[in-house]
């Protein structure tokens, strides 16, 4: 069967896509766990190494967060991979400041206040829209740069500042 539609536009980006190259800063560290691509690391058990928010106190202290896992086409994925990202062991390259492209669990507005899961149903380190019970905390240093409803949208995370 031959193909009869064509789309003429490219994706506009993907989930952990530094958005643009603006005043970016990026640091990395060897993770301790698997880390999806998008999800916001913290500080792990040892020095230059990183791991998936395990309590609120990991989110809420800023001296943990070391920012959001990038997206980066040099990880080898496995086929048919349903959540790209990091293995345990390989570096992780981190939007320690500006912009990345996320997928949000939920519908979140331009200005808004973005929260990390730590627990519950979903991936660690995923980004939405409140504190779900007490399954995700306040992200202080972050905030919503443009909204999604289902779509991707971009988050800004500013460390410096915190």
């Amino acid at each position: 069967m031959s193909q009869t539609t064509y789309n003429l536009e490219p994706a506009i980006g993907f989930h952990g896509q530094e958005y643009d190259c603006g005043f970016n800063d990026h640091v990395s560290a060897v993770a301790d766990e698997d880390i999806p691509f998008g999800s916001v690391v913290v500080r792990g058990g040892g020095d230059r190494r990183c791991k998936l928010p395990a309590a609120a106190t990991d989110i809420t202290d800023a001296g943990k967060v070391l920012g959001i896992a990038l997206f980066d086409t040099l990880v080898p994925q496995a086929e048919g991979t349903t959540v790209p990202g990091y293995k345990a062991g390989q570096r992780v390259q981190i939007l320690h400041e500006g912009r990345v492209r996320i997928k949000f669990e939920d519908n979140l507005a331009s200005g808004a206040a973005v929260y990390a899961r730590v627990a519950g149903t979903g991936t660690k380190g995923a980004l939405r829209s409140d504190a779900d019970g007490a399954n995700a905390a306040l992200l202080g240093q972050a905030r919503v740069w443009k909204g999604a409803n289902g779509a991707l949208g971009v988050v800004e995370i500013n460390k410096r500042g915190a």
